[in-house]
């Protein structure tokens, strides 16, 4: 009587799956973070395009200048250490 389980056909496809040589795994890291950094400075390039078209008075009533976009941005996206309360409210409430 055969007692022996064969193993799962998910094991043994990941038995027979090669590790990445270094090169490659040390390339493919390389190109995510690229890609993450040409998505984020996408979206700041986005995000600035519509800051833009605020006008003065939206911009008073939101609390900010015209010249405080930049920094505003890179602590909503954790870039930089949060000195507005406002932000610290959004990350709180799982906003940006």
């Amino acid at each position: 009587m055969n007692t022996h389980t064969p193993p799962s056909i998910t094991n043994r496809l990941s038995a027979q799956r090669a590790p990445l040589p270094h090169g490659i795994g040390h390339l493919l890291g390389r190109v995510t973070q690229g890609w993450q950094a040409w998505q984020r400075t996408r979206r700041l390039q986005r995000d600035a395009a519509d800051f833009q078209r605020l006008d003065a008075i939206t911009l008073r009533d939101l609390g900010m200048s015209a010249s405080e976009h930049a920094s505003h941005w890179a602590e909503a996206e954790g870039l930089a250490p949060m000195t507005r309360e406002r932000v610290r409210r959004a990350r709180r409430q799982g906003g940006r």
